[in-house]
């Protein structure tokens, strides 16, 4: 048996990569997730100077050339199913508690 039948993987009888090729795309896999977290530093890091730029001009929207760009609290609205249990356990339904996230996200679109 030659060499370049071995090194292909069978899996319930049908011929798969090979040993090397799957090796080759874990480790292209892994490449562009590290890629990817390092963009997503980066990405929360102009988000971070952009948000720190509205604080510091005191505004929550701004304009600048073709870009609007906001920074509005996330507020959230939802049922508090355990206090829904305890006094509707039989209704699907109550009022929505209402709390903020603590969070705030960055909008921006072309003007």
């Amino acid at each position: 048996m030659s060499v370049w039948i071995r090194d292909w993987v069978t899996l319930k009888g049908n011929l798969t990569m090979s040993d090397t090729e799957f090796r080759s795309r874990v480790e292209t896999y892994l490449s562009i997730n590290r890629q990817i977290k390092s963009l997503d530093n980066q990405l929360a890091t102009e988000k971070e100077h952009l948000i720190q730029e509205l604080d510091s001009r005191k505004a929550e929207e701004l304009s600048v050339g073709q870009y609007n760009v906001s920074n509005k609290a996330v507020a959230s609205s939802r049922v508090d199913v355990k206090r829904l249990k305890e006094h509707f356990p039989d209704v699907a339904g109550s009022a929505p508690r209402k709390r903020a996230t603590g969070g705030s996200t960055l909008t921006w679109r072309n003007i």
